[in-house]
């Protein structure tokens, strides 16, 4: 969702899920485009069946970046005033703590937390920015520990990140990815070439992160690439891609088994 961006609208008409949560997202992706002097139309809004839908409307006509003006028909009718739209985000966020939602877009308690002290402790290479990037990404992984993997195609400079991840989280060595390398080992971040991706991203853990610098000049290319090879969250800078695997591409089987695995020591 990109509140900010340059999509802006006239009038949206909201008529999809009206369940409070599903109209919840439905607005807080649209409202937000609509240009100040638009209008924000929600169907349905006078069936008495959809008490979650009448709750949700109640909550935003406390909100200065919509008014209400009147209900037609069933279809409510708000006005979009003059504010920023994270502005409109904030007020939502607010009048949404009273039920306890959490929104994607509301990362204040990520903001809170301090970052260990070995986070950036190497930063020798940290000039590239797309690096420092592909850097957080693999030091903030949502993974186990496990060793950072590398292919011949990879750039000595590229390698530098893996390298400081190595020595800043001391929890995997960095080794290069070979045959034996199928056998049941795990990685928590590979560097890679584009067209690799497809048969190293199954040797991440879920979650893990895989970094190819693109070669072939096309960047769409690149990400498809990585789409292809079953990883999500694909980001790009300054031509070094990043994708993760999703654990949903696992089958049961192999949730099982990775889990198995992580576990084995502990056991």
């Amino acid at each position: 969702m990109q509140p900010c961006g340059r999509l802006k609208i006239d009038a949206v008409l909201i008529d999809g899920d009206h369940s409070f949560r599903g109209v919840l997202k439905d607005f807080e992706s649209w409202a937000t485009k609509v240009r100040p002097g638009g209008f924000v139309l929600i169907d349905d809004a006078d069936d008495a069946v959809l008490s979650e839908l009448g709750a949700f409307i109640e909550l935003i006509k406390q909100l200065q970046g919509v008014r209400y003006l009147t209900t037609i028909e069933g279809i409510a009718i708000f006005f979009r005033t003059v504010s920023d739209p994270w502005e409109l985000l904030q007020e939502l966020r607010t009048a949404c703590e009273s039920r306890q939602i959490h929104r994607p877009w509301d990362y204040r308690i990520m903001h809170q937390q301090q970052l260990p002290a070995n986070f950036r402790q190497s930063n020798g290479w940290l000039a590239d920015s797309s690096l420092g990037i592909a850097y957080q990404l693999c030091f903030l992984a949502r993974c186990g520990a496990g060793p950072y993997g590398f292919t011949p195609t990879a750039t000595a400079e590229d390698r530098k990140i893996l390298y400081a991840l190595s020595r800043d989280r001391n929890d995997g060595d960095v080794v290069q990815v070979d045959e034996s390398c199928q056998n049941g080992v795990r990685f928590r971040a590979i560097l890679c070439s584009p067209e690799e991706s497809a048969c190293l991203a199954p040797l991440l853990m879920p979650g893990g992160v895989l970094i190819a610098r693109e070669t072939s000049g096309d960047s769409v290319s690149t990400r498809s690439q990585l789409l292809e090879a079953g990883l999500g969250g694909c980001g790009f800078g300054d031509h070094l891609h990043w994708g993760v695997r999703r654990p949903d591409c696992l089958s049961p089987d192999a949730i099982i088994e990775l889990a198995i695995q992580s576990h084995r020591g502990r056991l």
